[in-house]
């Protein structure tokens, strides 16, 4: 892609710390721009779909650089084409990329969104954990997300530039560590950063308290016998609640089916119970075909594939992370399911018997 101008970066709705840090590498180091030419001005847009429409891919669009989606170099995700790029993540392909994943002042950064991004959170009010509160809080506000989260990693990778910290004193950046070193280090704005997402916390909060109210409402918990023998308990409920899940596991939910009131579905799993989703998937997708018409395809083993199965546009499957999704917050756009609400719930209980 060298030498040709870019005009566009596009990465999916709602953004995680993953993608923002690897658009602050194209934009905020020199070597963004030496491999693409105009990627520190241009345009930042969103896909709302799984994939990129009509059968296209990020090399149909060659002043486009496509972040965390459009199947193109860095996009770490499985897609209907291609195999899920293993072990790595948005910041690792593009740090690769622009040659700074030998920077040892960005080690500290790509190490810890890499560990967040494939495993989740480990410690409270991590910042990628932090972002996702922003999103919900500030919806569209995109620009001020990025902002906030520059500002927080690119101050940490100064800090580690000036004083590297030894492996064994590294500290996962948080909302305490990160807003101590933003006062340390003098930043312009640095208690208007902590109250911008202070605000967000407190929405999620509430939100949590809802969804206690909302399941107790609307929401069905029942126990089955796994494939491995073991009682297995199933939430399902109808929400837009984005805490839920949160809170369904926090009542001892293994699994959690959660149906927005648009109609599509979100699988979440425990995942220290590991889980595994690959036969209720073919399950589901078999059966999205049959409500859609007719079942074209059966091979058990393209059913069950990660990511998206050609021809099945509507359920994403993401093994490592032991979930699912009939469309989400990041591809808003994507059709809900044609199977009725208790099948569904039905199938998934019946995969998980296998």
């Amino acid at each position: 892609m060298e030498n040709i101008h870019i005009k566009k970066i596009v990465t999916h709705l709602r953004p995680h710390a993953d993608e923002l840090v690897a658009l602050m590498l194209l934009r905020k180091f020199p070597e963004g721009e030496e491999k693409f030419p105009g990627v520190s001005k241009a345009e930042i847009t969103f896909l709302s779909t799984g994939e990129l429409p009509n059968g296209k891919t990020a090399a149909d669009f060659p002043d486009t650089v496509f972040l965390g989606c459009g199947g193109g170099i860095f996009d770490e995700h499985a897609t209907s084409k291609n195999e899920r790029k293993e072990g790595e993540t948005c910041t690792t392909l593009v740090a690769k990329y622009l040659g700074l994943d030998r920077d040892p002042a960005l080690e500290k950064i790509i190490h810890f969104i890499k560990e967040e991004d494939l495993g989740g959170s480990k410690v409270k009010n991590e910042l990628p954990m932090l972002i996702k509160f922003l999103h919900a809080k500030y919806e569209s506000d995109y620009e001020s997300i990025y902002k906030w989260a520059e500002e927080a990693y690119w101050n940490e990778y100064l800090s580690e530039k000036e004083n590297l910290t030894p492996k064994n004193l590294w500290q996962r950046p948080s909302l305490e560590n990160t807003y101590a070193l933003l006062k340390k280090r003098g930043a312009v704005g640095a208690d208007a950063w902590k109250k911008f997402v202070d605000d967000a916390i407190k929405y999620q909060h509430e939100r949590f308290d809802m969804a206690k109210k909302e399941f107790a409402e609307k929401g069905k918990m029942e126990k089955i016998i796994a494939w491995d023998g073991k009682p297995l308990s199933v939430a399902s409920v109808e929400s837009d609640n984005e805490e839920m899940n949160k809170f369904a596991r926090s009542i001892g939910a293994h699994i959690v089916i959660q149906f927005s009131k648009k109609g599509n579905v979100a699988i979440l799993t425990d995942t220290k119970r590991k889980i595994n989703l690959t036969y209720a998937f073919v399950l589901l997708r078999m059966a999205e075909q049959v409500y859609r018409g007719g079942l074209k395809i059966k091979d058990e083993k393209e059913l069950g594939k990660e990511g998206f199965v050609d021809g099945i546009p509507y359920w994403y499957l993401f093994h490592t992370k032991g979930m699912g999704f009939n469309g989400s917050s990041t591809t808003s756009d994507v059709e809900p399911t044609k199977i009725p609400h208790e099948k569904v719930v039905e199938l998934i209980k019946e995969g998980l018997k296998k």
